[in-house]
C-alpha cells in the first residue's frame, strides 16, 4: 500500500465509515466490520438492557428479582447479540479459509491460482472431473450454509436494531 492511497483510504473511512477499498467487497466488510462491532457493543460494561428482555425474563422468572434480574438481563442480552455477531460471521465467505465450514476439496480442486491458462485448455481426466464434482456439491452445501446463517442473522439484527444503545 502506497502512502497517499493509504492516508486516502483512512481519510475516507474517517469521514464516511467506509473507503473507496471497502467497496471492492462490501459483502466481505459488512460481515466483517458488523459482527466485530456487535462483539464490541456485547462486552461494553454498562449496557442498556431493552424492555422486552426484561418483561419476558420477569414473565418466565417472577421469583427472580432486584439485581439478580438485572445481571441475568443483561447475560441474555448479550448472549443475543454475540449470537447475532455469531450467525453473521458464519455467513463470511472462507476468503482466507478460516471459516470453521470449509470445502474440503479446495486444495485438490486447485483453486488456489496454481493451474496455467494451458492446464485450463486440457480435457480433465475422470479423477479431475469427479474432485470437481465433489467440490460443486461441497460447494452448493456451503453457500446454503451460509445463506442460511446469514438470514438468521439479519433477522435477529432486524428484531434488535433498534435496542443496540447503551
Amino acid at each position: 500500500m502506497n502512502l497517499i492511497g493509504g492516508i486516502k483510504h483512512v481519510v475516507q473511512r474517517t469521514k464516511k465509515g467506509y473507503s473507496y477499498r471497502d467497496l471492492w467487497s462490501i459483502d466481505w466488510w459488512f460481515l466483517t466490520v458488523i459482527p466485530n462491532m456487535l462483539e464490541d457493543f456485547a462486552n461494553e460494561k454498562y449496557l442498556g438492557i431493552p424492555m422486552s428482555v426484561i418483561s419476558k425474563f420477569e414473565q418466565e422468572h417472577p421469583e427472580i428479582t432486584g439485581e439478580e434480574e438485572d445481571e441475568a438481563c443483561i447475560q441474555q442480552w448479550r448472549n443475543t447479540i454475540r449470537e447475532i455477531a455469531h450467525h453473521l460471521r458464519e455467513a463470511q465467505l472462507p476468503k482466507d479459509q478460516t471459516n470453521e465450514y470449509d470445502n474440503e476439496f479446495f486444495d485438490s480442486y486447485n483453486l488456489n491460482g496454481m493451474l496455467t491458462q494451458e492446464d485450463f485448455n486440457k480435457p480433465l481426466t475422470p479423477e479431475q472431473e469427479e474432485i470437481r464434482d465433489k467440490w460443486r456439491k461441497r460447494q452448493d452445501e456451503i453457500d446454503k450454509y451460509q445463506q442460511e446463517q446469514f438470514k438468521i442473522g439479519m433477522q435477529m439484527l432486524t428484531d434488535n436494531m433498534f435496542d443496540l444503545w447503551w
